[in-house]
C-alpha cells in the first residue's frame, strides 16, 4: 500500500497567497503520484469558518484520490464557528475506516481533546472508542495506522511537556497502547517540523507542511510504502526547486 501524508495545510498562517499555491502543487503532485489515498494530519486553515473551510474543500476537490482528515487544534478552536464548520464540512472529530488495502486499519483520533479537554465527556468517549478499535482490529488481524495532529513526543518519549506534544500521562497511556497492540505507524502535524522516529516497533511520523516549515526544510509531503512488513518513505517537495 502507497500513502501519503499531508500536515498543516494551514492556508493563511503567515502568507496566504504562496500557501495556497503550494497546496495547490501539492494536489498537483499527488495526482501524478502512485499513493493510493491521503492522510491530512490537522490545521485545515490558519482560522478555520464555515467560508474558509468551503475555499479549502474546493481546491481538495481537485485531488483524485481519497482523503482521510484529521482534526487539528486550528479546525476546533480559531475561531468561534471552527468546530462546528468542520464537523458539518469534513465530518467527526474521531473515527475509524479501513484503507485501499483493507488489511490497513486507520484510526483517526483529536489530540484537542487529550490536551485540553482531557476531562469532558468527548474526550472519554474517544478513548473507549480507541481502545475498542485497537482490540477489534487485532481481532481481526489488522494492521493499524493512528493518524492524530499534536505527536506524541519530539524528540524523546520522556521529554518534558509542551505546547507541541502530549501531556506525560497520556503520552505512556498511548505510548504502552501502541506497544501492546504493535501499532505499525503514527502519523502526526501540528509542530512544523519534519521529523521520524521508531520506538517498540512503531514509526512515528511528523510530515513536512504547504503552510510553514518551523525547521527550514523543503515544503512537501510524504509517501509511504507499507510492504512485507516494512514502511519506507521519501519527502515530495512542493518548492521551486525540489529536493526531493
Amino acid at each position: 500500500m502507497i500513502l501519503a501524508q499531508m500536515a498543516d495545510p494551514q492556508v493563511g498562517f503567515y502568507d496566504y497567497e504562496p500557501e495556497m499555491q503550494r497546496l495547490r502543487k501539492a494536489i498537483e503532485r499527488l495526482n501524478e503520484s502512485d499513493c493510493e489515498a491521503v492522510v491530512v494530519c490537522g490545521d485545515m486553515m490558519h482560522i478555520v469558518t464555515r467560508d474558509s473551510l468551503k475555499i479549502f474543500l474546493k481546491e481538495m476537490e481537485q485531488l483524485k484520490k481519497p482523503v482521510f482528515y484529521v482534526i487539528g487544534n486550528h479546525d476546533v478552536i480559531s475561531n468561534p464557528e471552527s468546530l462546528a464548520a468542520y464537523t458539518e464540512l469534513i465530518g467527526p472529530r474521531f473515527y475509524a475506516a479501513d484503507l485501499p488495502d483493507p488489511a490497513y486499519r486507520l484510526i483517526a483520533l483529536d489530540t484537542f481533546l487529550w490536551m485540553d479537554e482531557p476531562d469532558s465527556a468527548a474526550c472519554a468517549e474517544m478513548d473507549q472508542f480507541l481502545l475498542k478499535e485497537l482490540a477489534d482490529a487485532e481481532s481481526a488481524k489488522k494492521k493499524i495506522i493512528i493518524a492524530t495532529h499534536s505527536a506524541v513526543f519530539q524528540e524523546d518519549p520522556d521529554e518534558a511537556e509542551i505546547y507541541f506534544n502530549l501531556p506525560i500521562p497520556r503520552r505512556k497511556w498511548l505510548l504502552d497502547l501502541l506497544k501492546k497492540y504493535q501499532v505499525s505507524a503514527l502519523l502526526s502535524g501540528h509542530s512544523h517540523r519534519a521529523f521520524t522516529y521508531t520506538l517498540n516497533g512503531t514509526l512515528f511520523s511528523s510530515a513536512e507542511t504547504t503552510s510553514v516549515a518551523f525547521d527550514g526544510v523543503c515544503h512537501g509531503f510524504r509517501r509511504f510504502v507499507f510492504k512485507d512488513g516494512m514502511i519506507r518513505f521519501n519527502t515530495i517537495s512542493v518548492d521551486a526547486d525540489p529536493i526531493a
